[in-house]
C-alpha cells in the first residue's frame, strides 16, 4: 500500500478526532455510511438551547455593537442627541458698509440726476479741416476754464469730443469740468473712456477717485487714487489718500481710514461665513457617520437574525449549511492531512510574518502543490459569488476558533464594490459595499482568499478591501485618517500586481506594520492603471504614524527609494469624493527614520505613475513597482 496514502488517512482520522462534527458533512456521508455498516454509532451533534444560542451570540457580539434588540446607553443617547432638533445654522447678515457713510462730510456729493454726455464716435477719422476746427474748440475751452467760466468750457470740450476721434486727454480735461460742476456720474464716465483709451492715464485716475470719494464709494475711491500715484504720484492725491504729515500735522488719509474700516469689516463677515461652512460640513459628516454606523447595525442585526433563523440547518463546525461544496477546501482529504503536518503549519505562520517568503515555500515540494491547491481549488469570482461565504466572528479569544487552527492577532473582512461613475452619497455606497467572508485564523484566511479571483483577472473599476472586522471601507469610518497609494501602470506590471496585492494582504493580517492603526489595505483596478492602499485610522493623536506605515508600506513591497507615492487624507476625500484624486505626491527619504519627502514637484506631470528605478543599487525596485520610461521623460525627470 502506498504510505503516502496511509499518512494521509492518518492525518484525515485525526483531524475526525478533534472535530466529529465533520462526520456530518455531505461530502462525508459516504465515510459516514462506511463506519454505520461495521457497527459503528456515529454521536448527533447537540443543538444549543436557545437560551444557551442567545448567551453565546452575546458574547460573541463586538465591543462595539454588545446587544441588537435594545441600544446601549451610549447609541441611545447619540439616537436622543439625533432626535432633538438641531439648532439651524444660519449665515450672518451681511454687513450695513453704509454706516461709515458721513451725512456732514463736506466734500459729500450726491448722485446728479442729468444724464451723461455723448462720447462722440470713436472710430472718426478726422481731416486737416476738422482736426484744425477741434484744436480751436479745446483753446476756446481753455480760455474758458482760466476765466472761470466752467458752462462755457464743458461746451466748448463736448463740442470738439461730438467731432470724434477724441483723445484719451480730451475725455480727462472734459471729467476735470465736470467735476467741478459737482457732476461726478457725468466725471467717472469721462474718466471710464478715457482709461479705455489709454488704461496707463494717471490723470483719467486720479479724477474717477476723487469722482468716487465724494459719492463715498471708499473701495472704488480706494483702488483708483492708489492707481493713480502708482502711475504718476501727487501730493495732493496722496492728501486724499492716505494720512500726511504737514506743518507737523497729520492731515488727509481720509479714503485710506474709510477704506480699512470696511476692509475689516468685510473680513469678519467672511470669517463668520466659513466658521458656519465649517459647522455644516461637521454636521453633515455626523450625519453621514451616523448613517452609516445605523446601516452597520442594521446589517448586524439582519446577520445575527440569519444565523438563528438558519441554525437547524448548519453544522457546529461554523460554516453554512448553503455554502458551495460545504467546506471546500478543508473537507479535501489531501488538504485535512496537509494541515495536520507541523511543517505545513509552521511554514504557513513563516509566511504570515514573513509574506517574501511565500516564493521560497513554492518550491518546496511538499507545500509548494498545496499552495497552488488553495489558490485555484475552487476559484469563484468574487463579483458573482459574494453571498457565498458567511464571516466568521472577529474578536479572537480561546474558544472562538477550531482548536486545530492558528488565531490571528484580530478578525479580518474581505469586502467588494464596483465603482460608480457618479459621486455616490454614503447610503448609496454602502448599498452597493458587499462583504465577502471574515476570518480570524490563518486556515480561515487561506479557505477565503482560495475563492478570490486573481488581482490581475479582475476588470477594471472593482474595488477589493481587507479590513479589520468591525470597520467598512469608508472615509467616514475614518475622518482623521487617510491612506497611502501606490499606483501600478497596467502596461509595465500588470502581470506583478498579485504578487504587490498578496505581499501586502498578509503584511496586513500578519501585523508586520507593528501599529494597530492600519485598519485595512485597499485594490482598486482601473482602465489606466491600478492602485494598491493601505488606510490608517487617525493622524490625530500622532501625525508621524503615518509615516512610519510608509515606511513600512516600502519595505513590504520592496520599492526603490525614488518611487512616488501618495498621501491623501479621508477629510479631503468627503469634500471631493474621491480616494485618489489631489493626493499629495512624496518620495522615500534615504534615512528611513524620516519622513517621505514631498514630492510635489518632482511628480508634476508624473504624479499618476510610477518613476523610474535607479539603474543599480541595493534599493533597485522589482518589476512590479517601476515603469519602462523612454529616455527623454528620464531626462526631464531628472531635471525637475
Amino acid at each position: 500500500m502506498d504510505r503516502t496514502k496511509v499518512n494521509e488517512l492518518k492525518g484525515f482520522i485525526d483531524t475526525i478526532k478533534a472535530r466529529p462534527e465533520l462526520l456530518q458533512f455531505p461530502e462525508l456521508g459516504f465515510f459516514k455510511s462506511y463506519l454505520e455498516s461495521l457497527g459503528a454509532t456515529i454521536p448527533e451533534v447537540e443543538k444549543p438551547s436557545s437560551e444557551e444560542t442567545s448567551s453565546s451570540e452575546d458574547e460573541k457580539m463586538p465591543r462595539t455593537h454588545e446587544t441588537h434588540g435594545e441600544n446601549s446607553p451610549k447609541q441611545a443617547a447619540e439616537e436622543e442627541e439625533e432626535e432633538e432638533e438641531e439648532e439651524p445654522i444660519v449665515d450672518p447678515p451681511k454687513p450695513d458698509e453704509s454706516i461709515f457713510n458721513d451725512p456732514s462730510d463736506p466734500e459729500r456729493l450726491e448722485p446728479e440726476s442729468e444724464p451723461v454726455l455723448s462720447t462722440g464716435p470713436a472710430d472718426k477719422e478726422l481731416n486737416d479741416d476738422e482736426m484744425e476746427e477741434q484744436a480751436g474748440l479745446k483753446q476756446e475751452a481753455t480760455e474758458a476754464m482760466e476765466d472761470g467760466d466752467l458752462q462755457k468750457a464743458l461746451e466748448k470740450y463736448t463740442e470738439a469730443i461730438n467731432m470724434g476721434g477724441a483723445t484719451a486727454l480730451l475725455f480727462a480735461r472734459r471729467a476735470a469740468v465736470l467735476l467741478k460742476l459737482k457732476r461726478p456720474l457725468a466725471a467717472i464716465s469721462d474718466a471710464d473712456a478715457a482709461l479705455k483709451l489709454n488704461p496707463d492715464s494717471g490723470r483719467a485716475y486720479r479724477i474717477r477717485g476723487v469722482a468716487n470719494r465724494r459719492l463715498q464709494r471708499w473701495e472704488e475711491a480706494h483702488s483708483d487714487l492708489a492707481a493713480a500715484q502708482n502711475i504718476d504720484f501727487d501730493d495732493a492725491t496722496e492728501e486724499v489718500h492716505r494720512s500726511v504729515l504737514v506743518g507737523g500735522a497729520v492731515r488727509g488719509g481720509f479714503v485710506d481710514e474709510k477704506w480699512t474700516k470696511i476692509a475689516q469689516l468685510r473680513r469678519d463677515y467672511q470669517n463668520e461665513i466659513e466658521e458656519k461652512e465649517r459647522l455644516r460640513k461637521e454636521r453633515e459628516i455626523k450625519k453621514r457617520r451616523m448613517a452609516a454606523q445605523k446601516a452597520y447595525d442594521a446589517q448586524k442585526a439582519e446577520e445575527s437574525s440569519s444565523s438563528s433563523a438558519s441554525a437547524e440547518g448548519m453544522p457546529s463546525g461554523g460554516m453554512p449549511g448553503g455554502m458551495p461544496g460545504g467546506m471546500p477546501d478543508m473537507s479535501d482529504p489531501d488538504l485535512q492531512a496537509a494541515f495536520s503536518n507541523p511543517k505545513v503549519m509552521a511554514a504557513m505562520q513563516d509566511m504570515m510574518q514573513n509574506p517574501a517568503n511565500m516564493m521560497k515555500y513554492m518550491s518546496d515540494p511538499e507545500i509548494g502543490p498545496l499552495l497552488q491547491k488553495l489558490m485555484s481549488k475552487h476559484k469563484i469570482a468574487f463579483i458573482n459569488n459574494m453571498d457565498a461565504l458567511h464571516p466568521e466572528e472577529a474578536r479572537v479569544k480561546e474558544g472562538e476558533y477550531p482548536s486545530n487552527e492558528h488565531p490571528l492577532e484580530t478578525a479580518w473582512t474581505f469586502w467588494f464594490d464596483r465603482k460608480s461613475g457618479d459621486r455616490r452619497e454614503s447610503d448609496a455606497y454602502v448599498e452597493g459595499l458587499k462583504q465577502a467572508g471574515t476570518f480570524n485564523t490563518v486556515e480561515g484566511f487561506y479557505r477565503h482568499y482560495s475563492h478570490c479571483v486573481r488581482p490581475n483577472e479582475l476588470p477594471p473599476n472593482v474595488n477589493v478591501h481587507l479590513f479589520r472586522k468591525g470597520y467598512k471601507p469608508m472615509w467616514e469610518e475614518f475622518p482623521d485618517g487617510g491612506c497611502w497609494i501606490l499606483r501600478i501602470k497596467k502596461k509595465s506590471a500588470r502581470n506583478h500586481l498579485g504578487q504587490l496585492w498578496e505581499a501586502l494582504v498578509m503584511a496586513c493580517i500578519g501585523e508586520l506594520f507593528e501599529v494597530p492603526d492600519v485598519v485595512g489595505c485597499v485594490l482598486s483596478t482601473r482602465y489606466k492603471d491600478d492602485i494598491i492602499s493601505i488606510w490608517n485610522y487617525s493622524n490625530a493623536t500622532n501625525p508621524q504614524v503615518r509615516f512610519r506605515i510608509c515606511e513600512k508600506f516600502r519595505e513590504i513591497l520592496g520599492l526603490n527609494l525614488s518611487t512616488v507615492v501618495q498621501y491623501k487624507e479621508h477629510m479631503g476625500s468627503m469634500q471631493d469624493g474621491s480616494t485618489y484624486r489631489n493626493a499629495r505626491s512624496y518620495t522615500f527619504s534615504v534615512t528611513p527614520s524620516t519622513e517621505p519627502a514631498d514630492a510635489a514637484a518632482l511628480a508634476s506631470g508624473l504624479s499618476d505613475q510610477i518613476l523610474p528605478p535607479a539603474a543599480t543599487g541595493e534599493h533597485a525596485a522589482p518589476p512590479a513597482a517601476a515603469e519602462e520610461a523612454t529616455s527623454k521623460k528620464t531626462e526631464e525627470t531628472e531635471k525637475k
